[in-house]
C-alpha cells in the first residue's frame, strides 16, 4: 500500500513538504506505537517487530514519515481488513457514508486548578514523569539521615559501653 498525501488535503499546507509518503508491505509493516511521543524513526529499522494486516485484521497506531533518513512528520491511523460483503455494506469513502467518529472523550467534571487541589497537580505534572527519581532520592534521604543518626550516637554508646563495662 502507497499513500501519498498532498498538500491540499491538510489544512496548515505551509507546514509540510511538498510531497511525502508513506509505504506499508501489508503483509509485514511495523507495528504501530501507541502514542505520538512513542513514535520515533528507529520503528523503520530492520529490527522492529512486524504485523501482517491479514492475520491481525485490525491495527492502529502512529506511524513516522521520513525522508532522506530524517523524521518529517507522524500519522495516525487506523487500519481494518474487512470482507467484500462488508465492504459493499458500509462502504467509505467520496460520496459515501463519512467514517467513523472517536467516542466522546471521558473528561472529569472538575476542572484542574492547581491551588483547590495541589495533590492533583503534583500528580500530574511531576510523579508521572520523575517517579524513579524522587523515590531514589527519599530512599537517599532515609539511608543518610540513618547514617548520621548512627554516627551521632555512636561515640556516646561505645563510651557508656567503657564506663559502664
Amino acid at each position: 500500500m502507497s499513500n501519498q498525501i498532498s498538500p491540499e488535503s491538510i489544512l496548515m499546507s505551509n507546514q509540510i513538504p511538498p510531497e511525502c509518503s508513506l509505504e506499508l508491505d501489508l503483509h509485514g509493516f511495523p507495528r504501530g506505537a501507541k502514542s505520538a511521543k512513542a513514535c520515533k524513526l528507529e520503528m523503520l529499522s530492520e529490527s522492529t517487530e512486524l504485523v501482517s494486516i491479514f492475520q491481525q485484521k485490525r491495527s492502529r497506531g502512529w506511524w513516522p514519515f521520513s525522508k532522506s533518513g530524517e523524521l518529517t512528520g507522524k500519522v495516525e491511523a487506523e487500519f481494518h481488513l474487512v470482507t467484500a460483503e462488508e465492504a459493499e455494506k458500509n462502504p467509505v469513502g467520496r460520496a459515501r457514508k463519512e467514517p467513523e467518529p472517536l467516542e466522546k472523550p471521558n473528561r472529569p467534571d472538575t476542572s484542574f486548578s492547581w491551588f483547590m487541589n495541589p495533590f492533583k497537580c503534583f500528580f500530574h505534572l511531576i510523579w508521572k514523569n520523575y517517579k524513579k527519581y524522587i523515590i531514589i532520592a527519599l530512599i537517599l534521604l532515609i539511608t543518610a539521615l540513618f547514617l548520621a543518626l548512627l554516627f551521632y550516637t555512636l561515640p556516646g554508646a561505645i563510651t557508656q559501653r567503657i564506663v559502664n563495662g
